[in-house]
Protein backbone atom coordinates (compact mmCIF):
# COMPACT_ATOMS: atom_id res chain seq x y z
CA UNK A 1 0.00 0.00 0.00
CA UNK A 2 1.67 3.54 -1.16
CA UNK A 3 2.19 6.13 1.77
CA UNK A 4 0.54 9.14 2.06
CA UNK A 5 3.06 12.04 1.23
CA UNK A 6 2.81 14.25 4.32
CA UNK A 7 4.10 18.42 4.07
CA UNK A 8 5.33 19.84 6.97
CA UNK A 9 4.83 23.25 6.89
CA UNK A 10 7.44 25.60 9.31
CA UNK A 11 7.03 28.90 9.45
CA UNK A 12 9.97 30.79 10.18
CA UNK A 13 11.77 34.38 11.29
CA UNK A 14 14.75 35.25 12.88
CA UNK A 15 14.29 31.66 15.14
CA UNK A 16 17.92 30.15 14.74
CA UNK A 17 18.14 28.79 18.33
CA UNK A 18 16.23 25.67 17.60
CA UNK A 19 15.64 24.97 14.11
CA UNK A 20 18.33 22.50 13.10
CA UNK A 21 17.13 20.33 16.16
CA UNK A 22 13.39 20.98 14.97
CA UNK A 23 14.68 19.79 11.11
CA UNK A 24 16.74 16.49 13.03
CA UNK A 25 13.55 15.54 14.57
CA UNK A 26 11.77 15.72 11.02
CA UNK A 27 14.87 13.22 9.31
CA UNK A 28 14.62 10.65 12.29
CA UNK A 29 11.24 10.09 11.67
CA UNK A 30 9.81 6.47 11.21
CA UNK A 31 7.43 7.89 8.57
CA UNK A 32 9.59 8.46 5.43
CA UNK A 33 7.24 10.12 2.82
CA UNK A 34 7.21 13.41 4.09
CA UNK A 35 8.74 16.85 2.74
CA UNK A 36 9.49 19.57 4.58
CA UNK A 37 8.77 23.02 3.42
CA UNK A 38 9.99 25.87 5.50
CA UNK A 39 8.41 29.55 4.91
CA UNK A 40 10.61 32.27 6.45
CA UNK A 41 9.64 35.89 6.53
CA UNK A 42 13.32 37.52 5.82
CA UNK A 43 14.99 36.22 8.85
CA UNK A 44 18.00 38.48 9.34
CA UNK A 45 19.68 36.21 11.54
CA UNK A 46 20.87 32.97 9.83
CA UNK A 47 17.91 30.98 9.84
CA UNK A 48 17.79 30.23 6.21
CA UNK A 49 21.29 29.55 6.49
CA UNK A 50 20.60 27.03 8.70
CA UNK A 51 17.42 25.80 6.86
CA UNK A 52 19.52 25.30 3.54
CA UNK A 53 21.66 22.45 5.77
CA UNK A 54 19.00 20.32 5.18
CA UNK A 55 17.19 18.55 2.25
CA UNK A 56 13.99 20.73 2.30
CA UNK A 57 12.45 23.36 0.36
CA UNK A 58 12.71 26.55 1.52
CA UNK A 59 9.98 29.70 0.74
CA UNK A 60 10.77 33.23 1.42
CA UNK A 61 7.81 35.77 1.58
CA UNK A 62 6.88 38.42 3.37
CA UNK A 63 4.17 38.19 6.22
CA UNK A 64 2.55 37.19 9.21
CA UNK A 65 2.51 33.45 10.61
CA UNK A 66 -1.00 32.98 9.13
CA UNK A 67 0.25 34.23 6.04
CA UNK A 68 3.58 32.14 6.23
CA UNK A 69 1.39 28.96 6.81
CA UNK A 70 -1.20 29.73 4.12
CA UNK A 71 2.09 30.41 1.21
CA UNK A 72 3.23 26.74 2.91
CA UNK A 73 -0.41 25.36 2.12
CA UNK A 74 -0.33 27.00 -1.20
CA UNK A 75 3.35 24.98 -1.90
CA UNK A 76 2.53 21.89 -0.27
CA UNK A 77 2.23 18.23 -2.03
CA UNK A 78 0.84 16.18 0.37
CA UNK A 79 -2.41 14.65 0.91
CA UNK A 80 -1.61 15.09 4.62
CA UNK A 81 -0.88 18.93 6.39
CA UNK A 82 1.21 19.15 9.30
CA UNK A 83 1.83 22.86 10.80
CA UNK A 84 4.89 22.78 12.74
CA UNK A 85 6.25 25.75 14.87
CA UNK A 86 9.93 25.82 14.21
CA UNK A 87 11.01 25.00 17.88
CA UNK A 88 8.98 22.47 17.98
CA UNK A 89 10.97 18.87 18.19
CA UNK A 90 9.11 15.37 17.61
CA UNK A 91 8.93 12.01 19.00
CA UNK A 92 10.89 9.91 16.27
CA UNK A 93 7.08 8.07 16.09
CA UNK A 94 4.88 11.19 15.84
CA UNK A 95 4.26 11.48 12.73
CA UNK A 96 3.45 7.61 11.89
CA UNK A 97 1.13 8.33 14.39
CA UNK A 98 -0.89 11.32 12.92
CA UNK A 99 -1.01 9.56 9.79
CA UNK A 100 -1.92 6.47 11.48
CA UNK A 101 -5.16 8.79 12.76
CA UNK A 102 -5.87 10.40 9.76
CA UNK A 103 -6.18 7.07 8.05
CA UNK A 104 -8.91 5.60 10.74
CA UNK A 105 -10.83 8.37 10.30
CA UNK A 106 -9.57 11.79 12.08
CA UNK A 107 -10.04 14.34 10.41
CA UNK A 108 -8.09 16.25 12.33
CA UNK A 109 -4.55 15.56 14.83
CA UNK A 110 -3.32 18.00 17.61
CA UNK A 111 -0.02 17.36 18.87
CA UNK A 112 0.74 17.75 22.44
CA UNK A 113 3.91 19.61 23.72
CA UNK A 114 5.60 19.80 26.79
CA UNK A 115 7.10 22.89 27.38
CA UNK A 116 8.24 22.73 31.40
CA UNK A 117 8.99 20.55 33.48
CA UNK A 118 6.59 20.27 36.44
CA UNK A 119 7.68 21.52 40.03
CA UNK A 120 4.91 21.07 41.88
CA UNK A 121 2.54 18.28 42.77
CA UNK A 122 -0.80 19.22 40.79
CA UNK A 123 2.05 20.41 37.97
CA UNK A 124 2.88 16.89 37.88
CA UNK A 125 -0.53 15.34 37.70
CA UNK A 126 -1.30 17.41 34.78
CA UNK A 127 2.05 16.45 33.11
CA UNK A 128 1.38 12.11 33.95
CA UNK A 129 -2.19 12.70 32.83
CA UNK A 130 -0.95 14.21 29.28
CA UNK A 131 1.55 11.69 29.11
CA UNK A 132 -0.71 8.87 29.57
CA UNK A 133 -3.59 10.39 27.17
CA UNK A 134 -0.78 11.38 24.05
CA UNK A 135 1.75 8.65 24.33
Amino acid sequence: MKQSCVSIIIPTFNFVKILALCLKSLFNQTYRNIEIIVVDSYSTNGTVEIAKKFDIRIILTHGGLLWTRYVGHLYSRGSIEVLLDSDQILKPRAIERCVEAIEKGCDMVILGVYSYRPRSLLQWLFYINRRHVID
